[in-house]
């Protein structure tokens, strides 16, 4: 038996999910995205683990919070992917120009 709801989630309605999330400040409480909230923290400890470095590729990047702290924080090469487009084209705003990007 096949269940509606779960049959009613398309690509497309995926895509239009994440898109219109995309085009809104989703997160905390304060409408802060949590990459933007705790990036920077999660990169600092991972290389204080010895563990930044090389090529880092942030799947489901959103706007590109996460993928600047790694920037930042002198990665190899900084790659990200997202199925929504609004959210490529953010992330694609926010890094542009980036060394390594």
């Amino acid at each position: 038996m096949e269940r509606k709801d779960v049959a009613d989630w398309t690509p497309e309605r995926i895509r239009r999910l994440w898109d219109w999330h995309a085009s809104r400040v989703a997160g905390a409480e304060d409408g802060t995205p949590f990459s933007a909230r705790l990036g920077t923290g999660l990169v600092r400890l991972v290389a204080h683990a010895g563990r930044l470095r090389g090529r880092v590729l942030d799947y489901g990047c959103g706007p590109g919070h996460l993928l600047a702290a790694l920037l930042d924080a002198g990665v190899a090469e900084a790659r990200g992917c997202d199925a929504s487009p609004e959210s490529v084209t953010r992330a694609n705003a926010r890094l542009a120009g980036r060394a390594r990007w």
